[in-house]
């Protein structure tokens, strides 16, 4: 029997796997945290299959979303990404892909991890607090990126063999 899912990855296989096996799944460490960020940020004004398609090149071109070491990422190393065709090259989100990478060092000695933070930061207030944080994050892409962890509900279309009744709750 065939499965039917959410319209946004049907026919894709990468997609699909994103969609049944990702979405909507906790992150384990922070560096898993922060690329989902990235790649929501990266996102905003495209396609999702863009964006995830070129997931590769994103590991490579930031050091695997190693925290640590995207924080040091100087303007030599931003102008070099900017040159790089296995990403996309948008001067303001890779600035702030590394101005980010600063900021979750702060957050990590205030609150001892990112998902600290996360779980710490009143439901209500999430949306709100990674704004505030974070370059090139508005709360559309503040939700994407909480419903992508984990953290908000999936949005599941009513065709998806993983809808369940209680999505129409949480719309």
């Amino acid at each position: 029997m065939e499965k039917f899912r959410c319209r946004w990855c049907e026919y894709d296989a990468d997609l699909i796997h994103y969609h049944d096996k990702i979405w909507g799944t906790k992150r384990e460490t922070d560096d898993e945290l922060f690329e989902a960020l990235t790649f929501e940020i990266f996102q905003a004004g495209l396609k999702w299959a863009t964006v995830y398609r070129k997931r590769d090149g994103f590991k490579r071109a930031f050091a695997n979303f190693t925290i640590q070491r995207v924080a040091q990422f100087d303007d030599a190393k931003k102008k070099k990404l900017k040159e790089d065709a296995t990403i996309i090259r948008h001067t303001a989100k890779i600035a702030a892909t590394v101005y980010n990478a600063q900021q979750l060092l702060t957050i990590q000695k205030q609150y001892g991890s990112f998902k600290n933070f996360l779980d710490v930061v009143p439901p209500e207030n999430r949306i709100e607090q990674l704004c505030a944080y974070f370059k090139q994050v508005g709360k559309t892409t503040a939700e994407s990126f909480l419903i992508a962890c984990g953290y908000l509900p999936t949005q599941h279309e009513k065709r998806c063999y993983l809808y369940t009744k209680s999505e129409e709750e949480k719309i």
